[in-house]
């Protein structure tokens, strides 16, 4: 019997990922997308003012779509992680498999973060990058409220992230990534304008 995913440690989660091809796909699933999170937070760091900031972000924060579960099979497909670049630049309207391989061809390598310059040159391949600058220490709430343009869609980005920004079918903005994005800092943005001026 395997008890519930959440209740396991994480050295618990990988000895159960060394099996994890006998067990049901969706309990595969669970299993990857709860290791997964468990590594994104050990990455966030524990600087104390950092600390700070994200209590206050709790108070500010905004709802997310997350794009581990819009991508899963893709991911699953994949065998992918580290993967929030190829799920930022998906949610701008390309496939996960497209975007994986614009990525791939600028050097990315699987199951890696990358450069800025890297996800830059993958999307100055779709015309749509308008600009990109750093912004003063903020989330995606105020930077909604402060820089957001109607019509565009935004890349925001800190040194270990990257989420997107876009509007919903009535106009309003909403984040797409991780579930704690509603909190991250955010220390720079890439402006896109939402046409579909090429595919990848």
């Amino acid at each position: 019997m395997i008890l519930p995913i959440k209740l396991h440690t994480r050295e618990g989660l990988m000895q159960l990922w060394s099996g994890v091809q006998h067990y049901p796909k969706q309990l595969q699933l669970e299993l990857k997308r709860e290791i997964d999170r468990r590594n994104r937070l050990r990455h966030l760091g524990k600087p104390f003012t950092f600390i700070l900031l994200l209590c206050f972000n709790i108070l500010v924060s905004q709802n997310v779509v997350d794009t581990t579960k819009v991508y899963e099979h893709a991911i699953f497909a994949m065998d992918e992680s580290d993967d929030c670049s190829v799920r930022a630049m998906s949610s701008l309207g390309y496939s996960y498999f497209k975007s994986h391989e614009a990525l791939k061809e600028e050097g990315r390598e699987d199951c890696t973060g990358v450069t800025l310059r890297t996800l830059l040159y993958a999307l100055m391949r779709t015309g749509r990058v308008i600009e990109a600058a750093e912004v003063p220490l903020t989330n995606a709430n105020r930077f909604i409220d402060k820089y957001a343009e109607k019509d565009h869609s935004y890349l925001l980005f800190n040194t270990r992230h990257v989420f997107t920004i876009k509007e919903d079918s009535n106009g309003v903005f909403e984040v797409w990534g991780n579930p704690e994005d509603r909190y991250a800092i955010v220390l720079g943005y890439i402006k896109l304008s939402n046409s579909l001026k090429s595919r990848l």
